[in-house]
This record gives structure tokens, C-alpha cells and sequence, in this order.
């Protein structure tokens, strides 16, 4: 899903490059007047007219399209030189931390898994790597190149997180993390208003990320348990990566919360049998019917949220005040009047008494933006 989910915001930022042209050489005549203008400009001044310059709509056109494309172009190199900058600051490893981490590699490979997980047929790991220097226990890739923290050599727990990352490694994550590093922000899509819609793709694919994030992580999880690291790993979880944790919401998280991550490994192992025995079948069940009804409940609030962004407001006075915008005006404006009278009965029997007035408020303001 990942790679469909990234070719999809690929093509929305070629649909973006594809409105810049449009945009530079039809939207509000703006083409014709610059090519006017610059026309008259070189008739004008003296010396030019010997050379016949004859700029038309569509080369203003092309000329958006162009700072479109260089701005993309910028959005690589600063990555590129980020990327290149963080690794300066990373050490060699030398002989003794490249044997530690071959001979977890090999504990690895030859480890049985865990009760009931079928044991991983294509295992590989990065011929080279860098360390941080200090005493940091922390292991990451940056770009492709995996970095290891300095205090993790000499650590128990570096063949568990070793195997989470390798997950990552053995997987599309570290390529897709890559090519989506590369792309401009979502938040330059305030750009649309001048006609450089950057990081259109990023922008609407925004909160499917970090979900996608998370299910990695559990899945890189279940990685280190096929390498029989399940144990290994609730204790290197519950030890190195649970004190540096920190509280995000659950929109923006890409990283599940490391007592979501050992519950899942341990309902790996099987040993999760005492806690729901305790709760009781109908408890269970109504406690994840509870969970499932407080997601809905963000989710509806982060539309809301969504609804009343100063994007949105921007981007309905555009398609008011342009006429060729108003078959988006038709299909936008009902949608977003539509959808945030129908939240707010909801929140309202939810309790969300402000949230739901602010939902009926908006929904008149787009309903008499749409009548005028």
C-alpha cells in the first residue's frame, strides 16, 4: 500500500506542476498581460527591437512551470545536503564495533523464531554502517546508511533493535522514507495562491503517513520476532526506548507508543492470555468497542479541525473571486457545508458541545458563501 500510496502523491505533484503552467498562462488573463508587457518592454527599450523577442501566454506559462520544477529541484538538494551534513558528524566504526555487529548479524540469522512465526526465508544487512559518538544507545537510518549509537556496542540490547531495524532494511521503508524526504513540505501549499502548488502530494496524503509509519513499526516488530528477538526486545523497548519517549498526537505520530509495541509482541508470544482472562470476554470487547469509538471521535475532530484552516478559507475566497473556479466552488462548498453539519450532531451526543457549535457555525458560513 505504501508504493501505491506514493505513486498516488507523485502525480499529485505532477498535477500541481500541471496546474503552475495553467495557472501562469490562462488563470485571470495574467499570460497575456505579462507577454503584453514584456512585448512592450523590449519594442521599447533600445537595442532590443533588433532581436524580435515575442513572449505568448504560454511561455509565461512554462516560466511557472519552470519555478515550480526548481523548487522541487531546491527540496532534493537541501536533503541531499542535510543528509550529507549529519553524516559528517557520525564516526568510522572501527574493527570491534564491526565485529559486535557481524556477530549479532550471524546470532540472527541462525536464531529459531518465536512459537508459532514462520522463521525469514531472505535475510540481509548493510555491508557498512557509521556510529554516533557518545554514549547514546539509540539506532536509526539516516538516508540509507545505518547509524548506531556509540553506548549501544557494548549494550545487551543491540542485537533486538539491530533486528527491528534490519526489519525496516529488509522491507521498502528505508526507500520510501528516501523519496519522500525528497518532496517540499505539505505546508508550501499556501504556495497554490501565487500558482506554485508545492507539496500538493504530501498535503493530502498528510495523515495517512504516520498511520502507514506506525504499522511499519509493528511490522518491523514482528521481524525481530521471526529472528526469536520478541523477548530480547519487550526488555530493550521497555529499557532504551521507553524513557527517551515522547507524547505526540496520534495524527502526527509515526511511532506507536512502546507500551502499544510490547503489548503487540507479547500477544505475539502468547503471553497476553492472563490480562484478558482477568477482564473477562464481554469486558474485552466493550473496552475495544470504547477504543474504536474514541479513533472515530479524533478523526471527526481533525476533520473539523481541517474544515476551519486558514488553507481552506484561502482556497474558497480563490474559487469565489475566480469564475473559471466555479465548478470547484459546486463540488468543494457542499461537501465541507455538508460534512460539518453532519459532525456536529455527533460531537453534540458525544459531548463535544463547543466543537459541535463551532461545526453548525461553519456549516451556515459555507452554506451563505455557497448562496452568494
Amino acid at each position: 500500500m505504501g508504493i501505491f500510496v506514493l505513486i498516488v502523491t507523485i502525480l499529485l505533484e505532477v498535477v500541481g506542476m500541471a496546474f503552475s503552467y495553467w495557472y501562469g498562462a490562462h488563470a485571470f488573463g495574467m499570460g497575456t498581460t505579462w507577454a503584453e508587457t514584456i512585448n512592450g518592454l523590449a519594442t521599447s527599450l533600445p537595442g532590443l527591437h533588433r532581436y524580435h523577442i515575442h513572449i505568448t501566454a504560454s511561455t509565461v506559462g512554462l516560466f511557472w512551470l519552470a519555478g515550480n520544477m526548481s523548487m522541487h529541484l531546491m527540496a532534493i538538494i537541501a536533503y541531499i545536503k542535510n543528509t550529507a551534513q549529519k553524516r559528517a558528524k557520525m564516526g568510522n566504526p572501527g574493527l570491534r564495533e564491526m565485529q559486535a555487529v557481524e556477530r549479532a548479524c550471524r546470532q540472527l540469522v541462525t536464531a529459531s523464531p518465536s512459537a508459532g512465526l514462520e522463521p525469514v526465508q531472505n535475510f540481509g544487512w548493510p555491508l557498512t554502517f557509521d556510529y554516533a559518538p557518545g554514549y547514546g544507545t539509540d539506532i536509526r537510518f539516516l538516508g540509507r546508511k545505518l547509524v548506531i549509537g556509540e553506548g549501544l556496542f557494548k549494550n545487551r540490547h543491540l542485537r533486538p533493535l539491530l533486528a527491528h531495524e534490519l526489519g525496516h532494511y529488509n522491507s521498502t521503508d528505508v526507500n520510501l522514507r528516501e523519496i519522500l524526504a525528497c518532496l517540499p513540505p505539505a505546508l508550501l501549499v499556501l504556495c497554490t495562491i501565487v500558482g506554485l502548488p508545492l507539496g500538493l502530494g504530501p498535503f493530502v496524503t498528510i495523515f495517512f503517513w504516520p498511520w502507514y509509519w506506525r504499522r511499519r513499526e509493528y511490522a518491523a516488530d514482528l521481524f525481530a520476532a521471526r529472528v526469536g528477538q520478541a523477548d530480547d526486545l519487550i526488555q530493550a523497548l521497555d529499557q532504551v526506548v521507553h524513557p527517551h519517549e515522547k507524547r505526540k498526537m496520534i495524527f502526527i505520530r509515526e511511532y506507536p507508543y512502546v507500551a502499544e509495541r510490547i503489548d503487540r509482541l507479547m500477544r505475539l508470544r502468547g503471553m497476553s492470555n492472563i490480562p484478558q482472562l482477568e477482564r473477562g470476554p464481554a469486558s474485552f470487547c466493550s473496552q475495544r468497542s470504547r477504543h474504536w469509538w474514541r479513533r472515530l471521535r479524533i478523526l471527526c475532530l481533525g476533520l473539523l479541525v481541517v474544515s476551519q484552516s486558514l488553507f481552506l478559507r484561502l482556497a474558497t475566497a480563490l474559487c469565489l473571486a475566480c469564475g473559471s473556479g466555479g465548478l470547484l466552488c459546486l463540488v468543494a462548498l457542499p461537501v465541507f457545508a455538508g460534512g460539518c453539519f453532519l459532525l456536529g450532531p455527533y460531537l453534540l451526543w458525544r459531548g463535544q458541545a463547543k466543537a459541535a457549535r463551532h461545526c453548525f457555525r461553519w456549516s451556515v458560513r459555507w452554506y451563505l458563501s455557497l448562496r452568494a
